[in-house]
């Protein structure tokens, strides 16, 4: 996942690294904050438009929370998003990866369903809900819990709102290990809800933290991730630098490619 928007010298890094290697990436996964579209030149919006381009909202490092208890905030979450959808139009996109906010009580699963709900019907078709890990990835003392880091949960929303499903293996890695339960079982329950993408990356299987490591740094069954991906979108997650080293990306997306015709 790439933000290159506000960046143009990190953009052509980037693409630079992708003509050299395209035939290794399908599709650029970009994240679009708020007031990015401002910052987009002419001349950037044509060299990201030579590539598939799959959108991912923003997310609580923006402030994006449609668990927000409060109307004003619910307000400001729907704004949050405004740049998101110009650029899926812009880039033809056909999904745009939403995470869901912030459990505050009994009702932070309804309220994220609500706000689902509430988009319109052409945007909401967009809209593919990503699982989250039980807790925030945060080093701080106090560790906020996610609304949607369950497979119910997850099915729930689905169920309810119609939208598509980005599996994120690590993610649900990360929640089966604060809930005490079994990882692989938990996939197992996501696979069954059909994913339409997925985020990839390696980690450690008795972590319960979102590492990002490079293929074959940790000890993920990653064989077995890729092979239940069945050829539908696979965005590579892996490093946490910034800017990101896309050539140790390459590397991964050349393993995860190997892994998956094995």
């Amino acid at each position: 996942m790439s933000n290159i928007i506000d960046d143009e010298c990190l953009a052509e890094h980037i693409f630079q690294a992708l003509d050299k290697n395209n035939n290794y990436f399908n599709y650029i996964e970009l994240y679009v904050q708020p007031g990015d579209i401002d910052n987009l030149t002419p001349n950037l919006a044509k060299r990201i438009a030579r590539n598939e381009i799959i959108i991912h909202a923003p997310h609580m490092g923006n402030n994006f929370d449609p668990s927000a208890p409060c109307d004003p905030e619910k307000q400001s979450n729907h704004d949050k998003l405004k740049d998101a959808f110009i650029a899926a139009e812009l880039f033809k996109s056909k999904q745009i990866v939403l995470h869901g906010g912030i459990y505050y009580g009994a009702d932070s699963l309804s309220k994220n369903i609500d706000f689902i709900n509430e988009l319109p019907e052409q945007q909401k078709k967009l809209i593919a809900i990503e699982n989250l890990p039980y807790f925030s990835d945060s080093d701080s003392v106090i560790k906020r819990r996610y609304a949607i880091s369950s497979p119910e949960e997850v099915e729930k929303v689905i169920n309810a709102t119609g939208v598509q499903l980005c599996l994120d293996f690590s993610h649900a890695v990360c929640t089966a290990i604060s809930s005490g339960l079994d990882p692989i079982e938990q996939i197992d329950k996501y696979l069954k809800l059909e994913p339409d993408m997925f985020h990839i990356c390696d980690g450690l299987m008795n972590v319960d933290k979102d590492l990002h490591l490079h293929l074959g740094v940790g000890d993920f069954p990653l064989k077995d991730f890729l092979k239940a991906t069945h050829g539908k979108p696979v965005s590579l997650e892996t490093g946490k630098s910034r800017p990101r080293d896309c050539y140790a990306q390459i590397q991964d997306a050349k393993k995860a490619r190997t892994l998956y015709n094995l």
